[in-house]
């Protein structure tokens, strides 16, 4: 495994709190972040770029699912 690679697994680590991941996590509260996060990126999409959309909604994806 590289340092790069060790880097990243710790970073994620740092951010990811178990106590609301997995069997502990909110469907509930994950739902409604999703629909936050897509109406959100559909507004950025109209009023900035598509590409701004799409890129605002994958990172938060990636937020919502650490």
């Amino acid at each position: 495994m590289s340092t790069s690679d060790t880097t990243l697994g710790e970073f994620v680590s740092r951010l990811r709190q178990e106590m609301y991941t997995g069997s502990n996590r909110c469907w509930p509260c994950t739902g409604l972040n999703v629909g936050l996060l897509t109406c959100l990126s559909i507004l950025s999409s109209i009023f900035i770029t598509p590409f701004f959309g799409i890129v605002s909604f994958l990172i938060g994806l990636t937020a919502i699912w650490l």
